[in-house]
Protein backbone atom coordinates (compact mmCIF):
# COMPACT_ATOMS: atom_id res chain seq x y z
CA UNK A 1 0.00 0.00 0.00
CA UNK A 2 1.33 3.70 -1.17
CA UNK A 3 2.33 6.18 1.51
CA UNK A 4 -0.72 8.56 0.70
CA UNK A 5 -3.05 5.24 0.52
CA UNK A 6 -2.13 4.40 3.96
CA UNK A 7 -2.94 7.71 5.13
CA UNK A 8 -6.11 7.97 3.55
CA UNK A 9 -7.25 4.58 5.52
CA UNK A 10 -5.66 5.79 8.73
CA UNK A 11 -8.09 9.23 8.25
CA UNK A 12 -11.29 7.27 6.96
CA UNK A 13 -11.11 4.89 10.22
CA UNK A 14 -10.55 7.45 12.70
CA UNK A 15 -14.13 8.99 11.17
CA UNK A 16 -15.84 5.86 11.98
CA UNK A 17 -14.23 5.88 15.18
CA UNK A 18 -14.98 9.52 16.36
CA UNK A 19 -18.49 9.41 15.15
CA UNK A 20 -19.20 5.97 17.22
CA UNK A 21 -18.02 7.67 20.14
CA UNK A 22 -19.68 10.52 19.94
CA UNK A 23 -23.01 8.80 19.54
CA UNK A 24 -22.51 6.85 22.38
CA UNK A 25 -20.12 3.61 20.99
CA UNK A 26 -17.56 2.24 22.36
CA UNK A 27 -14.18 1.26 20.34
CA UNK A 28 -13.19 -2.21 20.49
CA UNK A 29 -10.76 -2.19 18.14
CA UNK A 30 -9.02 0.30 15.43
CA UNK A 31 -7.01 -0.73 13.67
CA UNK A 32 -5.27 -0.48 10.01
CA UNK A 33 -4.06 -4.61 9.98
CA UNK A 34 -7.61 -5.83 9.41
CA UNK A 35 -7.56 -9.89 10.01
CA UNK A 36 -6.74 -11.79 6.59
CA UNK A 37 -10.04 -14.08 7.41
CA UNK A 38 -12.26 -11.73 7.88
CA UNK A 39 -15.42 -12.29 6.20
CA UNK A 40 -14.29 -9.32 4.56
CA UNK A 41 -11.06 -9.82 2.42
CA UNK A 42 -8.98 -7.24 1.02
CA UNK A 43 -9.92 -4.46 3.60
CA UNK A 44 -7.31 -2.01 4.81
CA UNK A 45 -8.78 -1.18 8.50
CA UNK A 46 -11.09 -2.26 10.50
CA UNK A 47 -12.93 -0.76 13.49
CA UNK A 48 -15.28 -2.41 15.91
CA UNK A 49 -18.26 -0.33 17.82
CA UNK A 50 -19.93 -2.23 20.91
CA UNK A 51 -23.05 0.09 21.20
CA UNK A 52 -24.48 -0.75 24.68
CA UNK A 53 -27.21 -2.48 24.66
CA UNK A 54 -31.24 -1.39 25.49
CA UNK A 55 -30.14 2.45 25.41
CA UNK A 56 -31.79 3.38 22.06
CA UNK A 57 -34.80 1.46 20.41
CA UNK A 58 -33.87 -0.24 16.91
CA UNK A 59 -34.58 2.86 14.71
CA UNK A 60 -32.20 5.42 16.68
CA UNK A 61 -29.31 2.30 17.07
CA UNK A 62 -30.09 2.09 12.99
CA UNK A 63 -29.50 6.02 12.51
CA UNK A 64 -26.15 5.73 14.56
CA UNK A 65 -24.75 2.98 12.67
CA UNK A 66 -25.77 5.10 9.30
CA UNK A 67 -23.44 8.10 10.34
CA UNK A 68 -20.43 5.50 11.80
CA UNK A 69 -20.71 3.98 8.34
CA UNK A 70 -20.88 7.01 6.15
CA UNK A 71 -18.21 9.24 8.60
CA UNK A 72 -14.74 7.06 7.05
CA UNK A 73 -15.57 8.05 3.63
CA UNK A 74 -16.58 11.72 4.61
CA UNK A 75 -13.07 12.32 6.21
CA UNK A 76 -11.47 10.38 3.85
CA UNK A 77 -13.09 13.10 1.66
CA UNK A 78 -12.08 15.95 3.07
CA UNK A 79 -8.45 14.62 4.03
CA UNK A 80 -8.05 14.44 -0.07
CA UNK A 81 -10.27 17.37 -0.84
CA UNK A 82 -12.24 15.83 -3.05
CA UNK A 83 -15.78 14.72 -3.23
CA UNK A 84 -16.67 11.59 -4.86
CA UNK A 85 -20.43 9.99 -4.33
CA UNK A 86 -19.73 6.97 -2.01
CA UNK A 87 -21.88 4.91 -3.70
CA UNK A 88 -19.45 4.54 -6.72
CA UNK A 89 -16.18 3.55 -4.94
CA UNK A 90 -15.61 -0.08 -4.73
CA UNK A 91 -13.08 0.84 -1.76
CA UNK A 92 -16.59 2.12 -0.10
CA UNK A 93 -18.67 -0.42 -0.83
CA UNK A 94 -19.08 -1.97 1.95
CA UNK A 95 -20.05 1.32 4.70
CA UNK A 96 -22.14 2.45 1.46
CA UNK A 97 -24.23 -0.97 1.31
CA UNK A 98 -24.49 -0.94 5.28
CA UNK A 99 -25.84 2.39 5.27
CA UNK A 100 -28.30 1.13 2.54
CA UNK A 101 -29.71 -1.62 4.03
CA UNK A 102 -30.30 -0.24 7.85
CA UNK A 103 -32.06 2.76 5.87
CA UNK A 104 -34.07 0.45 4.15
CA UNK A 105 -34.77 -1.58 7.36
CA UNK A 106 -35.66 1.32 9.65
CA UNK A 107 -35.74 4.82 8.31
CA UNK A 108 -39.12 6.29 7.59
CA UNK A 109 -40.31 5.86 3.72
CA UNK A 110 -41.22 10.04 3.73
CA UNK A 111 -38.15 10.64 2.08
CA UNK A 112 -35.97 8.17 -0.28
CA UNK A 113 -32.95 6.40 1.34
CA UNK A 114 -30.69 8.65 -1.61
CA UNK A 115 -32.46 11.52 0.46
CA UNK A 116 -31.82 10.14 4.10
CA UNK A 117 -28.28 9.39 3.57
CA UNK A 118 -27.15 12.67 1.56
CA UNK A 119 -28.46 14.36 4.38
CA UNK A 120 -26.43 12.29 6.89
CA UNK A 121 -23.74 12.77 4.39
CA UNK A 122 -23.77 16.29 4.46
CA UNK A 123 -24.01 16.61 8.48
CA UNK A 124 -21.42 14.22 8.74
CA UNK A 125 -18.99 17.00 5.99
CA UNK A 126 -19.97 19.59 7.93
CA UNK A 127 -19.26 18.39 11.45
CA UNK A 128 -15.84 17.12 10.67
CA UNK A 129 -14.60 20.24 8.67
CA UNK A 130 -14.49 22.45 11.97
CA UNK A 131 -11.85 23.34 13.72
CA UNK A 132 -11.95 21.13 16.53
CA UNK A 133 -13.12 17.79 15.44
CA UNK A 134 -10.29 18.25 12.72
CA UNK A 135 -8.13 18.47 15.11
CA UNK A 136 -8.96 15.00 17.16
CA UNK A 137 -9.63 13.64 13.69
CA UNK A 138 -5.71 14.02 12.59
CA UNK A 139 -4.38 13.49 16.06
CA UNK A 140 -6.13 10.24 16.31
CA UNK A 141 -4.92 9.66 12.86
CA UNK A 142 -1.53 10.41 13.83
CA UNK A 143 -1.34 7.53 16.70
CA UNK A 144 -3.08 5.20 14.51
CA UNK A 145 -0.85 5.85 11.54
CA UNK A 146 2.44 4.80 14.17
CA UNK A 147 0.81 2.73 16.11
CA UNK A 148 -0.95 0.27 13.27
CA UNK A 149 -3.62 -0.14 15.83
CA UNK A 150 -5.27 1.54 19.07
CA UNK A 151 -6.43 -0.20 22.19
CA UNK A 152 -9.72 1.37 23.63
CA UNK A 153 -7.69 3.13 26.36
CA UNK A 154 -5.61 5.13 23.85
CA UNK A 155 -8.58 6.32 21.74
CA UNK A 156 -9.65 7.59 25.06
CA UNK A 157 -5.88 9.19 25.67
CA UNK A 158 -5.67 10.75 22.37
CA UNK A 159 -9.27 12.50 22.09
CA UNK A 160 -8.98 13.55 26.05
CA UNK A 161 -6.71 15.82 24.72
CA UNK A 162 -8.57 17.37 22.39
CA UNK A 163 -12.12 18.42 22.82
CA UNK A 164 -14.89 18.68 21.01
CA UNK A 165 -18.01 20.49 21.75
CA UNK A 166 -20.26 17.81 21.30
CA UNK A 167 -23.43 19.58 19.89
CA UNK A 168 -24.09 17.57 17.03
CA UNK A 169 -26.12 13.74 16.85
Amino acid sequence: MSEDSLTRTVYHECGHAITAILLGGEIDLLTIEPEEEDELPGRTGEIRVVWPEGRWSEAELAVREIKVALAGPMVEMIYDGTQFAPEFLEEWHYDWQLAVDRANEFLPRNKSVAQHLARFAHELLTFFERDDVWAAVAALADELEAHQSLEPEDVDEVLAAWPIDRDWK
